[in-house]
């Protein structure tokens, strides 16, 4: 299981690493990746989740999204996201950072504070879309099925 690093309340690393889990249930800040991939007539592609996912299962999300492991820049996290949800490979300098943002939201379902420093980024996308590779644990078909499965 990958470690994150915690931070403290305006953003520095702490030198602390916990797992996913400890840093929602001890309501810790932390980063997180986001990528909203568009192509040049302006569409934006956008992933179901699957109905088993910790949180927001089900829902429609970001192009590709993630936390950033322990050590990890968000530039990083991000480029790697997007290879394990989307399968394009992308270099770091290719995604434009558009803002960061501070969230800090309580989830009833599963108990968990989620305090995170989301770093957003877009990538214009004009490959084929026959191209991408989606990972089938994180999908949900549009039937409601469980892609994978």
């Amino acid at each position: 299981m990958a470690l994150m690093d915690v931070l403290d309340e305006s953003g520095a690393v702490t030198g602390v690493t916990k797992t996913k889990a400890e840093i929602h249930e001890q309501g810790l800040w932390h980063r997180s990746a986001h990528v909203w991939v568009y192509d040049s007539a302006g569409n934006i592609l956008l992933q179901l989740r699957a109905k088993d996912k910790d949180s927001s299962p089900g829902l429609w999300d970001i192009s590709a999204a993630g936390h950033v492991d322990a050590g990890e820049t968000p530039e990083f996290a991000a480029s790697r996201e997007i290879a394990e949800e989307i399968g394009i490979s992308v270099k770091e300098d290719n995604l434009t950072k558009v803002w960061e943002r501070r969230e800090s939201s309580y989830d009833p379902a599963n108990g968990w504070t989620n305090n995170q420093i989301s770093c957003e980024y877009v990538l214009r996308y004009d490959g084929e879309h026959s191209s991408l590779v989606f990972n089938q644990k994180k999908l949900t078909n549009l039937d409601g099925s469980a892609s994978g499965n």
